[in-house]
Protein backbone atom coordinates (compact mmCIF):
# COMPACT_ATOMS: atom_id res chain seq x y z
CA UNK A 1 0.00 0.00 0.00
CA UNK A 2 1.26 3.68 -0.86
CA UNK A 3 1.77 5.52 2.06
CA UNK A 4 2.06 8.95 3.48
CA UNK A 5 3.81 10.28 6.27
CA UNK A 6 0.94 11.33 8.97
CA UNK A 7 3.13 11.53 12.14
CA UNK A 8 2.41 15.03 13.87
CA UNK A 9 5.36 17.62 12.25
CA UNK A 10 7.07 19.38 14.87
CA UNK A 11 8.52 22.35 13.25
CA UNK A 12 11.91 24.28 13.32
CA UNK A 13 12.63 25.96 17.07
CA UNK A 14 11.11 23.27 19.42
CA UNK A 15 7.35 22.39 20.13
CA UNK A 16 5.33 24.13 17.84
CA UNK A 17 2.86 22.49 16.09
CA UNK A 18 0.51 22.70 12.95
CA UNK A 19 -3.51 22.40 12.35
CA UNK A 20 -4.54 22.26 8.76
CA UNK A 21 -7.69 23.14 7.11
CA UNK A 22 -9.02 21.42 3.82
CA UNK A 23 -11.23 23.64 1.57
CA UNK A 24 -13.88 22.23 -0.48
CA UNK A 25 -13.55 23.25 -3.97
CA UNK A 26 -16.96 23.52 -5.73
CA UNK A 27 -16.13 23.25 -8.80
CA UNK A 28 -17.15 20.24 -11.49
CA UNK A 29 -14.87 17.31 -13.01
CA UNK A 30 -16.37 14.46 -14.80
CA UNK A 31 -20.16 15.50 -13.61
CA UNK A 32 -19.39 15.74 -10.15
CA UNK A 33 -17.84 17.63 -7.47
CA UNK A 34 -14.24 17.43 -8.26
CA UNK A 35 -13.17 16.90 -4.84
CA UNK A 36 -15.33 13.53 -5.15
CA UNK A 37 -13.83 12.45 -7.91
CA UNK A 38 -11.65 9.40 -7.51
CA UNK A 39 -7.94 9.63 -8.11
CA UNK A 40 -5.90 6.53 -7.94
CA UNK A 41 -8.42 4.57 -5.80
CA UNK A 42 -8.56 7.78 -3.59
CA UNK A 43 -10.78 10.52 -3.49
CA UNK A 44 -9.10 13.70 -4.99
CA UNK A 45 -9.66 15.73 -1.65
CA UNK A 46 -8.22 12.74 0.57
CA UNK A 47 -4.86 13.27 -0.94
CA UNK A 48 -4.78 16.34 0.50
CA UNK A 49 -5.38 15.02 3.93
CA UNK A 50 -3.23 12.80 3.38
CA UNK A 51 -0.40 14.95 3.03
CA UNK A 52 -1.10 17.16 6.44
CA UNK A 53 0.47 16.30 10.08
CA UNK A 54 -2.31 15.98 11.51
CA UNK A 55 -6.06 14.82 11.08
CA UNK A 56 -7.95 18.33 9.08
CA UNK A 57 -10.44 19.69 9.03
CA UNK A 58 -12.49 19.50 5.92
CA UNK A 59 -15.08 22.46 4.92
CA UNK A 60 -17.22 24.11 1.98
CA UNK A 61 -16.12 27.11 1.16
CA UNK A 62 -18.63 29.29 1.55
CA UNK A 63 -17.49 32.86 -0.12
CA UNK A 64 -14.47 32.49 -3.02
CA UNK A 65 -13.23 36.33 -1.75
CA UNK A 66 -13.54 35.96 1.77
CA UNK A 67 -10.83 33.55 2.96
CA UNK A 68 -11.23 34.73 7.18
CA UNK A 69 -14.44 34.57 6.81
CA UNK A 70 -14.37 30.45 5.96
CA UNK A 71 -11.53 29.81 8.43
CA UNK A 72 -12.01 31.67 11.23
CA UNK A 73 -15.03 29.19 12.85
CA UNK A 74 -12.41 26.71 12.41
CA UNK A 75 -9.18 27.32 14.13
CA UNK A 76 -7.85 25.85 16.80
CA UNK A 77 -5.30 26.45 19.32
CA UNK A 78 -2.20 24.91 17.22
CA UNK A 79 0.36 27.28 16.88
CA UNK A 80 0.02 27.58 13.08
CA UNK A 81 -2.96 27.11 11.03
CA UNK A 82 -2.30 26.04 7.20
CA UNK A 83 -5.12 26.33 4.57
CA UNK A 84 -4.86 23.85 1.71
CA UNK A 85 -7.82 23.61 -0.86
CA UNK A 86 -8.60 20.09 -2.39
CA UNK A 87 -8.24 20.92 -5.98
CA UNK A 88 -4.13 20.08 -5.31
CA UNK A 89 -3.65 16.16 -4.72
CA UNK A 90 -0.38 16.61 -5.51
CA UNK A 91 0.37 18.22 -2.18
CA UNK A 92 3.05 15.51 -0.29
CA UNK A 93 3.97 15.70 3.72
CA UNK A 94 7.41 16.33 2.90
CA UNK A 95 6.38 19.25 0.67
CA UNK A 96 3.82 20.28 4.04
CA UNK A 97 7.32 19.92 5.97
CA UNK A 98 9.25 22.22 3.92
CA UNK A 99 6.82 24.92 3.76
CA UNK A 100 5.95 24.74 7.70
CA UNK A 101 9.99 24.93 7.99
CA UNK A 102 10.35 27.74 6.38
CA UNK A 103 7.41 30.05 7.74
CA UNK A 104 9.10 29.33 10.98
CA UNK A 105 12.48 30.18 10.25
CA UNK A 106 11.47 33.44 8.73
CA UNK A 107 9.29 34.10 11.63
CA UNK A 108 6.15 35.07 8.93
CA UNK A 109 2.58 35.82 10.65
CA UNK A 110 0.87 35.09 7.43
CA UNK A 111 2.17 33.14 4.57
CA UNK A 112 0.39 33.37 1.18
CA UNK A 113 2.04 30.88 -1.19
CA UNK A 114 0.78 29.44 -4.87
CA UNK A 115 -2.17 27.49 -3.87
CA UNK A 116 -1.79 27.59 -0.16
CA UNK A 117 -1.96 29.50 2.92
CA UNK A 118 0.03 29.24 6.40
CA UNK A 119 -0.74 31.56 9.81
CA UNK A 120 0.17 32.49 13.02
CA UNK A 121 -3.05 30.69 14.53
CA UNK A 122 -2.88 34.09 17.45
CA UNK A 123 -2.39 36.32 14.40
CA UNK A 124 -5.13 35.24 11.98
CA UNK A 125 -7.87 35.23 15.04
CA UNK A 126 -7.07 39.13 15.73
CA UNK A 127 -6.40 39.67 11.94
CA UNK A 128 -9.79 41.76 10.28
CA UNK A 129 -8.62 41.16 7.34
CA UNK A 130 -6.28 38.74 5.42
CA UNK A 131 -3.60 40.62 4.22
CA UNK A 132 -0.01 39.50 2.29
CA UNK A 133 2.33 41.13 0.66
CA UNK A 134 4.09 38.69 -1.21
CA UNK A 135 3.25 35.19 -2.33
CA UNK A 136 6.18 32.80 -1.51
CA UNK A 137 7.63 30.15 -4.03
CA UNK A 138 7.94 27.37 -1.87
CA UNK A 139 7.22 23.60 -3.29
CA UNK A 140 5.08 25.56 -5.78
CA UNK A 141 4.82 22.37 -8.33
CA UNK A 142 3.39 20.31 -5.28
CA UNK A 143 0.77 22.92 -5.19
CA UNK A 144 -0.58 22.67 -8.67
CA UNK A 145 -4.41 22.79 -9.29
CA UNK A 146 -6.48 20.18 -10.75
CA UNK A 147 -9.39 22.13 -12.50
CA UNK A 148 -10.04 20.76 -15.77
CA UNK A 149 -9.81 17.22 -17.41
CA UNK A 150 -6.63 18.30 -18.89
CA UNK A 151 -5.09 19.13 -15.56
CA UNK A 152 -6.42 16.21 -14.02
CA UNK A 153 -4.75 13.69 -16.73
CA UNK A 154 -1.56 15.32 -15.90
CA UNK A 155 -1.95 14.87 -11.83
CA UNK A 156 -3.10 11.04 -12.34
CA UNK A 157 0.03 10.52 -14.61
CA UNK A 158 2.12 12.13 -11.66
CA UNK A 159 0.41 10.86 -8.90
CA UNK A 160 0.57 7.08 -10.87
CA UNK A 161 4.86 7.51 -10.91
CA UNK A 162 4.82 8.22 -7.06
CA UNK A 163 2.71 5.25 -5.98
CA UNK A 164 5.13 3.23 -8.96
CA UNK A 165 8.31 4.31 -7.47
CA UNK A 166 7.17 3.16 -3.98
CA UNK A 167 6.61 -0.29 -5.03
CA UNK A 168 9.62 -0.61 -6.82
CA UNK A 169 11.78 0.57 -4.01
CA UNK A 170 10.15 -2.37 -2.15
CA UNK A 171 11.59 -4.92 -4.18
CA UNK A 172 8.22 -4.99 -6.79
CA UNK A 173 9.32 -5.21 -10.27
CA UNK A 174 6.88 -3.40 -12.49
CA UNK A 175 8.70 -3.99 -15.81
CA UNK A 176 6.79 -1.03 -17.40
CA UNK A 177 5.95 1.61 -14.96
CA UNK A 178 4.74 4.38 -17.37
CA UNK A 179 1.85 1.56 -18.65
CA UNK A 180 1.04 0.08 -15.48
CA UNK A 181 -1.60 1.41 -13.66
CA UNK A 182 -2.09 0.87 -9.01
CA UNK A 183 -4.11 2.28 -6.93
CA UNK A 184 -3.22 4.03 -4.47
CA UNK A 185 -4.54 1.43 -1.83
CA UNK A 186 -2.80 -1.53 -3.58
CA UNK A 187 -0.47 -3.94 -1.72
CA UNK A 188 2.16 -5.65 -3.22
CA UNK A 189 5.02 -7.54 -1.34
CA UNK A 190 8.91 -7.62 -2.69
CA UNK A 191 9.48 -10.42 -5.26
CA UNK A 192 6.15 -9.57 -7.19
CA UNK A 193 6.52 -9.09 -10.63
CA UNK A 194 4.00 -7.13 -12.38
CA UNK A 195 4.01 -6.89 -16.33
CA UNK A 196 3.02 -3.78 -18.95
CA UNK A 197 -0.48 -2.54 -19.35
CA UNK A 198 -1.95 -4.42 -15.64
CA UNK A 199 -4.70 -2.68 -13.73
CA UNK A 200 -4.40 -3.35 -9.63
CA UNK A 201 -7.81 -1.26 -8.09
CA UNK A 202 -9.19 -1.18 -5.11
CA UNK A 203 -8.10 -2.87 -2.21
CA UNK A 204 -6.00 -5.64 -4.02
CA UNK A 205 -3.03 -7.35 -2.73
CA UNK A 206 -0.09 -9.46 -4.62
CA UNK A 207 2.02 -11.31 -2.53
CA UNK A 208 5.70 -12.23 -2.66
CA UNK A 209 6.86 -13.74 -5.93
CA UNK A 210 3.89 -13.53 -7.77
CA UNK A 211 3.52 -12.75 -11.36
CA UNK A 212 0.74 -10.59 -13.07
CA UNK A 213 1.01 -11.07 -16.53
CA UNK A 214 0.09 -8.49 -19.23
CA UNK A 215 -3.23 -6.99 -19.81
CA UNK A 216 -4.74 -8.39 -15.99
CA UNK A 217 -7.19 -6.48 -13.92
CA UNK A 218 -7.13 -7.31 -10.82
CA UNK A 219 -10.11 -5.28 -8.33
CA UNK A 220 -10.20 -5.53 -4.79
CA UNK A 221 -9.10 -9.37 -4.79
CA UNK A 222 -5.98 -10.86 -2.75
CA UNK A 223 -3.37 -12.85 -4.94
CA UNK A 224 -1.20 -15.10 -2.03
CA UNK A 225 2.44 -16.05 -2.79
CA UNK A 226 3.97 -17.61 -5.60
CA UNK A 227 1.16 -17.38 -7.84
CA UNK A 228 0.95 -17.06 -11.63
CA UNK A 229 -2.01 -15.15 -13.07
CA UNK A 230 -1.56 -15.28 -17.06
CA UNK A 231 -2.36 -12.72 -19.14
CA UNK A 232 -5.66 -11.01 -19.83
CA UNK A 233 -7.24 -12.44 -17.05
CA UNK A 234 -10.03 -10.31 -14.79
CA UNK A 235 -10.50 -10.99 -11.40
CA UNK A 236 -13.00 -9.20 -9.06
CA UNK A 237 -13.52 -9.29 -5.42
CA UNK A 238 -11.78 -12.89 -5.36
CA UNK A 239 -8.54 -14.63 -4.24
CA UNK A 240 -6.12 -16.82 -5.33
CA UNK A 241 -4.27 -18.76 -3.02
CA UNK A 242 -0.96 -19.76 -2.89
CA UNK A 243 1.21 -21.87 -5.54
CA UNK A 244 -1.82 -21.08 -7.81
CA UNK A 245 -2.14 -21.33 -12.07
CA UNK A 246 -4.51 -18.95 -13.58
CA UNK A 247 -4.60 -19.02 -17.66
CA UNK A 248 -5.00 -16.58 -19.98
CA UNK A 249 -8.33 -14.57 -20.44
CA UNK A 250 -9.86 -16.01 -17.56
CA UNK A 251 -12.65 -14.51 -15.55
CA UNK A 252 -12.74 -14.74 -11.14
CA UNK A 253 -15.50 -12.88 -10.09
CA UNK A 254 -18.12 -12.45 -7.07
CA UNK A 255 -16.48 -14.00 -4.16
CA UNK A 256 -14.59 -16.89 -5.99
CA UNK A 257 -11.27 -18.81 -4.24
CA UNK A 258 -8.91 -20.28 -6.51
CA UNK A 259 -7.46 -22.65 -4.23
CA UNK A 260 -3.57 -23.63 -3.63
CA UNK A 261 -1.32 -25.09 -6.51
CA UNK A 262 -4.78 -25.20 -8.29
CA UNK A 263 -4.69 -24.97 -12.35
CA UNK A 264 -7.10 -22.86 -13.66
CA UNK A 265 -6.73 -23.21 -17.70
CA UNK A 266 -7.64 -20.12 -20.10
CA UNK A 267 -10.84 -19.27 -20.86
CA UNK A 268 -12.20 -20.01 -17.87
CA UNK A 269 -15.32 -18.31 -15.79
CA UNK A 270 -15.41 -18.91 -11.98
CA UNK A 271 -18.41 -16.79 -10.72
CA UNK A 272 -19.01 -17.44 -6.67
CA UNK A 273 -17.21 -20.65 -6.72
CA UNK A 274 -14.40 -22.02 -4.79
CA UNK A 275 -11.83 -24.96 -5.96
CA UNK A 276 -9.94 -26.14 -2.82
CA UNK A 277 -6.39 -27.33 -3.34
CA UNK A 278 -4.38 -29.07 -5.84
CA UNK A 279 -7.60 -28.84 -8.05
CA UNK A 280 -7.56 -28.86 -12.14
CA UNK A 281 -9.87 -27.13 -14.42
CA UNK A 282 -9.66 -27.04 -18.09
CA UNK A 283 -10.10 -24.81 -21.10
CA UNK A 284 -13.34 -23.21 -21.44
CA UNK A 285 -14.97 -23.97 -18.50
CA UNK A 286 -18.01 -22.20 -16.49
CA UNK A 287 -17.87 -22.92 -13.08
CA UNK A 288 -20.78 -20.48 -10.94
CA UNK A 289 -22.02 -21.09 -7.77
CA UNK A 290 -19.89 -24.45 -7.33
CA UNK A 291 -17.59 -25.46 -4.20
CA UNK A 292 -14.89 -28.04 -5.85
CA UNK A 293 -12.96 -30.20 -3.11
CA UNK A 294 -9.54 -30.97 -2.39
CA UNK A 295 -7.89 -32.57 -5.71
CA UNK A 296 -10.83 -32.42 -8.40
CA UNK A 297 -10.02 -32.42 -12.06
CA UNK A 298 -12.12 -31.01 -14.23
CA UNK A 299 -12.45 -31.70 -18.13
CA UNK A 300 -12.20 -29.24 -20.37
CA UNK A 301 -15.41 -27.46 -21.95
CA UNK A 302 -17.22 -28.74 -18.94
CA UNK A 303 -20.48 -26.26 -17.53
CA UNK A 304 -21.67 -26.23 -13.72
CA UNK A 305 -24.34 -24.48 -13.37
CA UNK A 306 -25.42 -23.71 -10.17
CA UNK A 307 -27.31 -21.23 -8.75
CA UNK A 308 -28.17 -19.47 -5.14
CA UNK A 309 -30.33 -21.38 -4.20
CA UNK A 310 -28.90 -24.82 -5.42
CA UNK A 311 -24.94 -25.39 -5.65
CA UNK A 312 -23.18 -27.42 -7.49
CA UNK A 313 -20.79 -29.81 -5.18
CA UNK A 314 -17.58 -31.76 -6.48
CA UNK A 315 -16.46 -34.16 -3.70
CA UNK A 316 -12.64 -34.52 -3.08
CA UNK A 317 -10.66 -36.34 -5.99
CA UNK A 318 -13.61 -36.75 -8.44
CA UNK A 319 -13.32 -36.32 -12.24
CA UNK A 320 -15.24 -34.68 -14.40
CA UNK A 321 -15.08 -35.34 -18.13
CA UNK A 322 -14.63 -32.69 -21.13
CA UNK A 323 -17.97 -31.20 -22.01
CA UNK A 324 -20.07 -31.91 -19.33
CA UNK A 325 -23.12 -29.70 -17.90
CA UNK A 326 -24.36 -30.19 -14.28
CA UNK A 327 -26.77 -28.52 -13.32
CA UNK A 328 -27.49 -27.06 -9.44
CA UNK A 329 -28.50 -29.30 -6.57
CA UNK A 330 -25.72 -32.22 -7.93
CA UNK A 331 -23.52 -33.24 -5.64
CA UNK A 332 -20.56 -35.72 -6.87
CA UNK A 333 -19.39 -37.83 -4.75
CA UNK A 334 -15.67 -38.16 -3.48
CA UNK A 335 -13.52 -40.38 -5.98
CA UNK A 336 -16.49 -40.75 -8.65
CA UNK A 337 -15.65 -40.43 -12.03
CA UNK A 338 -18.05 -38.69 -14.30
CA UNK A 339 -17.89 -39.64 -18.51
CA UNK A 340 -17.45 -36.98 -20.81
CA UNK A 341 -20.71 -34.93 -22.23
CA UNK A 342 -22.98 -36.64 -19.73
CA UNK A 343 -25.43 -33.91 -17.91
CA UNK A 344 -26.67 -33.89 -14.64
CA UNK A 345 -29.09 -31.92 -12.92
CA UNK A 346 -31.06 -32.93 -9.65
CA UNK A 347 -33.86 -34.92 -9.53
CA UNK A 348 -37.31 -33.77 -8.43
Amino acid sequence: MYEVETETIQITEGNQNVDCIVLLVDDELFGKKSYDVNLLGEKMCNWVARACPTKPTIAPIKDEDDLLGNIRPLLKDAQYTMVLYSDTPLITANAVNQILDYVSLKNLSVCKLARAWVFKTEYIKQAQTVYALNQYDVCSNEQYQVSSVESFAKAAIILQARVNKYHMQNGVNIVSPQNTHIDCQVAIEAGAIIEPFVKLEGTTSVGANSKICSNCVITDSKIDEQVIIKSGTVIVRSAVLDNAIVGNNCLISNRSVVGEETIVSAATVLENSTTNKGCKVGLNCCLTNTKVADGVNIGSGTKCLGNEALDVKLGANSTVGEACTIFGGVYLKSDYTLPQSTTLAKKD
